[in-house]
């Protein structure tokens, strides 16, 4: 049980995060009036909380990216990995839900909203999601691709070798497709300003001072794990 030390601590804590938003806010205000564009960042975010029918809005808008991703599988291997989207989608929601952060969707800007046609949902997706490929990985040259994705591929190539004997080569070119598709699906569920804050809440020490961090850390390593599971089977036909 907390002490009323405690209590006047906590209390204190969180009164200077309050008064560091509203500081952020003031200074953000003057820029904008001033015509400038600050920078997104936690405090301003704070301000657009976590709903569950906006939550249900980006799962509906993100329908398409996976639509698209899904495309090229077989029948027995979409049902393969439909409970691990669905499983991916509860950890997505999780992780929204402790950042207390209003969801965001991946290239907005692009994609239609729901009330468009089917057909100019999925080319406008399919789209996004081809540019993305061919921009981090079919127009990289080999050097490129090696120096880019060396840290995140090494290790699972080598398992692959290893464990299924294949070629080096076959275990690289895969490895690294299965890395562009994982990055992807980052992307599509936490847009970069998210992912920014959940990074930075992983490792911050005021965080970890008010929220429950390792619940966080927890979160987002099941995340990880459940979108290279998804990752892997899209690689196989990208």
């Amino acid at each position: 049980m907390l002490t009323m030390e405690d209590n006047y601590s906590l209390m204190a804590k969180s009164q200077e995060a309050l008064n560091r938003i509203k500081t952020i806010k003031y200074l953000e205000e003057e820029e904008e009036q001033k015509g400038l564009h600050p920078k997104p960042n936690y405090a301003k975010m704070l301000l657009e909380e976590f709903d569950e029918k906006d939550f249900i809005s980006k799962v509906e808008r993100d329908a398409a990216y996976y639509d698209v991703l899904l495309y090229k599988l077989e029948e027995s291997k979409r049902e393969e990995v439909q409970p691990i989207i669905e499983g991916l989608l509860q950890v997505v929601k999780s992780i929204y839900e402790h950042i207390n952060i209003k969801p965001k969707i991946y290239a907005s800007n692009r994609l239609p909203d729901k009330n468009e046609s089917d057909e100019i949902i999925h080319e406008s997706a399919s789209r996004i999601i081809n540019d993305y490929i061919a921009r981090n990985y079919y127009q990289l040259s080999k050097e490129n691709r090696v120096k880019t994705y060396e840290q995140t591929v090494k290790s699972m190539a080598t398992k692959l070798v290893i464990e299924q004997n294949i070629g080096l080569d076959e275990a690289i070119e895969f490895s690294t497709k299965t890395s562009v598709i994982h990055q992807l699906l980052e992307n599509i569920n936490f847009p970069l300003v998210i992912k920014s804050e959940i990074e930075s809440s992983l490792v911050s020490e005021q965080y970890a001072e008010l929220f429950e961090q390792e619940e966080l850390v927890n979160l987002w390593e099941a995340f990880k794990d459940k979108s290279y599971k998804f990752a892997r089977i899209i690689a196989a036909v990208v």
